[in-house]
């Protein structure tokens, strides 16, 4: 009589289960009070597994039932192709990594010109250059290289740093023609550089002068008021290293005479500085080089005692 009840429930339910092996299996857990049942069920549930692995052999199935939580999981005949979709698109990735890494190189060298009025003579000065008297905690500009290769860029400065060339390391590797990035024309904004690049080196000078003047006063103090006959004197004591104009290159023109001394840079009107001098009883003179626009300064600057102990503190340590 169970029996007969329990072939009337499947014969109404089992369309229901029969794709469902985990289901089968449930209800004969539920009636395994009765073998026949049980035996019944058991055989279901291996036919059922048959159909189902015939099913998804003969549609292919792309997809397996998974969790929320997962991916869907391709079939071994996909995996190939999957990973190497991985690569190809890992590798545009880097390729545009590159050409943007490329174009911020191009937009630091061009800040640097435009503060500085020339273009750096070195990626690495290009760097330091961002990177000097920065504070301990401060992060630092890093330039890289070629993210593709793993090579520094290519920079080419001309002699008088006022063109360059910027190119890749390896051009080949982004299957296409990758440029050269050159000196970007700026028109009437190479004046504000050109400004710069003026104001950069007169104040260098300046303060190369005004050190060497320091000096000169230090060593006068330690010899009964005598100045140094030449600046060569000053070395090691009272000077570290020799001083030259940041313009030309070359040493400072000092003269000495009796009870004084001037200093001067070599060719300041040669490279639009006008004239940059230092007169031991006078002070610093700083004439422009455009003389409408400029007017010559006599600013009192002579080392006083304060300033040349310092000074010589620093040097005698």
């Amino acid at each position: 009589m169970f029996s007969g009840k329990l072939q009337k429930f499947y014969g109404l339910w089992g369309r229901y289960f029969r794709t469902s092996a985990v289901s089968v299996g449930l209800l004969a857990v539920l009636f395994s009070g009765a073998q026949a049942s049980e035996n019944h069920a058991g055989a279901m549930v291996e036919t059922s597994t048959k159909n189902k692995v015939v099913a998804q052999k003969s549609t292919n199935a792309k997809t397996t039932s998974v969790s929320p939580s997962q991916a869907v999981v391709l079939p071994a005949s996909g995996e190939k192709k999957q990973v190497s979709t991985e690569v190809k698109t890992q590798s545009l990735s880097r390729k545009a990594l590159g050409l943007r890494a490329y174009a911020r190189m191009q937009v630091l060298i061009e800040y640097y010109f435009m503060e500085s009025g020339l273009y750096p003579v070195s990626l690495k000065a290009l760097e330091h250059s961002f990177n000097i008297g920065l504070p301990a905690d401060a992060p630092k500009v890093i330039l890289g290289n070629d993210p593709l290769s793993g090579k520094p860029f290519v920079y080419e400065v001309s002699k008088d740093r006022r063109h360059y060339t910027l190119s890749m390391p390896e051009p080949a590797q982004y299957g296409q023609d990758i440029p050269n990035l050159e000196t970007i024309d700026w028109g009437w904004l190479l004046l504000a550089a050109e400004g710069k690049r003026i104001e950069r080196l007169l104040s260098d000078c300046t303060r190369n002068i005004n050190e060497l003047a320091t000096a000169c006063e230090i060593y006068a103090k330690d010899h009964n008021k005598a100045f140094p006959a030449k600046l060569e004197a000053l070395r090691p004591q009272y000077m570290f290293r020799e001083l030259r104009c940041p313009a030309s290159g070359k040493p400072y023109i000092y003269v000495f005479r009796r009870g004084g001394y001037t200093i001067e840079c070599p060719e300041a009107s040669k490279h639009g500085l006008g004239s940059v001098k230092y007169d031991s009883d006078k002070g610093l003179f700083v004439t422009g080089a455009d003389s409408e626009k400029s007017q010559e300064t006599k600013a009192e600057v002579k080392p006083n005692a304060k300033s040349s102990q310092k000074v010589q503190g620093k040097i005698k340590q």
